[in-house]
């Protein structure tokens, strides 16, 4: 026989839906959505029967978040894609022009960023981590444990209620 815990699904939707609300502003407050896809891509997905919650992203946020190390060159292509966006443009530019680049500047651009990621590596902007180590968890965990109590006390309370009758 399933059981059903309401309380513990409805602090884990409201909980879960803050998550997902605080990352896309973390990302938005740094500035880190030059396609809107990752704060798109932001998702909350309930387990069965209130057992968790999956938050998805595009798999590129942990880059995101926490920076990239030196190493391999990244794909220029991808960068030449990223320098299309207006928002990308204005702050290569610091706001002195928002005129698309040519064919070849953007080239150009996209190798010598391309170089400098793979020398240097980048900086994450902590969105995630932010909402982690925020106190949204431990009153995220308060919240389920207290949902968990009453969806437990229900149950005791219908099985008690079964036998009796």
């Amino acid at each position: 026989m399933a059981r059903e815990f309401k309380s513990t699904e409805a602090a884990l939707r409201v909980y879960g839906g803050l998550m997902v609300q605080r990352l896309v502003e973390g990302l938005n407050q740094n500035n880190s959505n030059a396609s809107g896809a990752l704060n798109e891509s932001i998702a909350l997905t309930l387990k069965n029967q209130g057992a968790g919650f999956f938050v998805d992203a595009l798999d590129y946020w942990g880059a995101v978040d926490g920076g990239r190390k030196a190493g391999k060159r990244p794909p220029i292509t991808a960068i030449e894609q990223w320098l299309r966006y207006p928002n990308v443009r204005d702050k290569i530019r610091f706001g002195a022009s928002d005129k698309a680049f040519g064919e070849k500047e953007r080239k150009a651009l996209a190798f010598m960023i391309a170089r400098k990621i793979s020398r240097e590596g980048t900086k994450g902007n902590k969105f995630f981590t932010n909402v982690v180590e925020s106190d949204l968890i431990d009153d995220m965990v308060q919240a389920v444990a207290n949902g968990s109590l009453d969806d437990i006390l229900a149950a005791i309370d219908k099985t008690i209620n079964d036998i009796t009758v």
